[in-house]
């Protein structure tokens, strides 16, 4: 497999972004009992820094150091970066991957040198030479559709914003959705593909959807930032989100919990990545250790207006 693997999340971000977070550095993690490195696919993602921020938090509990790299969504660089991360002593890797398939080759280095390596959300759920971790589809789907029933108990109609077939994760996401929803009486209108996940194309998919679906009193986005900005074109339009229209999606963020807050997106489904970052520096260390891991399991939570304001930035969940 080659060629870049696009990411759920914020891809309109400028170039200028990218630049200033690309390329690799270490964290401030004073040195411990392991080095665990963290391979971004893409550091300016809000949605990576918050996996971000559980990994450098969980490795200052432990007395871990941390090596990040970033690879800014550049295959090759990834695996670059995974070669300097064995070179600069990492004792164990966690992957995110631009793609996953390509590598491959870097994990069977790392298994040769007794590196356990964590794949996290990569599309193959038994990649050799490493362990898989990532996302529940059907459980995060279960949370979005019983918080969907709350606020519409009867007569739910759906169109749906998915994103780019290629994508890690997306396809998963999107018939767990589908199965949940159907088997809980709600009725999927139609889908459109947003390619790209810019704002300008999820209007356009939006647009289109619910001139085509008039009846539709449910948006959902393969992101939560998809489903908000779905939403507010939806106000735009005089349709009235929030007060009969639900827009829903998985993915937690500030810019995405303030679009809770201004009533663009009804319900955000918190797909836990602080609480993933943490979780895989405690499973590396146990593999470090010769201990058997598996894959977490965690209890997703949505948000609403209702009770947003319990939700905490990612950045200030850290314990002094």
């Amino acid at each position: 497999m080659t060629g870049k693997r696009h990411y759920l999340g914020y891809a309109a971000l400028s170039a200028a972004l990218v630049a200033a977070l690309a390329g690799c550095g270490s964290g401030d993690a004073a040195s411990g009992a392991n080095t665990i490195a963290y391979l971004q696919p893409f550091g300016a993602d809000p949605a990576v820094q918050s996996v971000t921020f559980g990994v450098q938090c969980a490795a200052k509990q432990h007395g871990d150091k941390v090596l990040l790299y970033d690879a800014a969504l550049d295959q090759n660089k990834q695996i670059n970066q995974f070669n300097t991360a064995m070179t600069q002593g990492a004792t164990g890797i966690i992957s995110h991957t631009v793609n996953q398939a390509a590598m491959y080759p870097s994990y069977a280095r790392a298994h040769d040198q007794k590196v356990p390596v964590v794949d996290f959300v990569g599309a193959d759920h038994n990649p050799p030479n490493a362990t898989y971790v990532g996302e529940d589809p059907a459980a995060v789907a279960q949370v979005t559709v019983d918080a969907i029933l709350k606020a519409i108990p009867s007569g739910a109609k759906a169109v749906m914003i998915g994103g780019p077939p290629s994508a890690s994760g997306v396809t998963p996401r999107q018939d767990a959705f589908k199965v949940a929803a159907e088997k809980a009486g709600i009725t999927i209108l139609g889908k459109e593909d947003s390619l790209t996940l810019t704002p300008d194309d999820i209007q356009k998919k939006a647009s289109s959807l619910l001139l085509q679906y008039p009846t539709a009193n449910v948006i959902w986005g393969i992101t939560a930032n998809t489903a908000a900005v779905a939403g507010q074109l939806a106000k735009q339009q005089g349709i009235p989100v929030g007060n009969g229209v639900v827009s829903v999606g998985a993915g937690a963020t500030v810019d995405v919990a303030d679009k809770v807050r201004d009533g663009a997106l009804t319900i955000m489904v918190d797909t836990m990545g602080y609480e993933w970052g943490q979780a895989m520096v405690g499973l590396l260390n146990d593999a470090i250790a010769g201990k058997q891991i598996s894959n977490p399991a965690f209890n997703y939570q949505p948000y609403t207006k209702d009770n947003i304001s319990t939700w905490l930035d990612p950045a200030k969940r850290c314990a002094s």
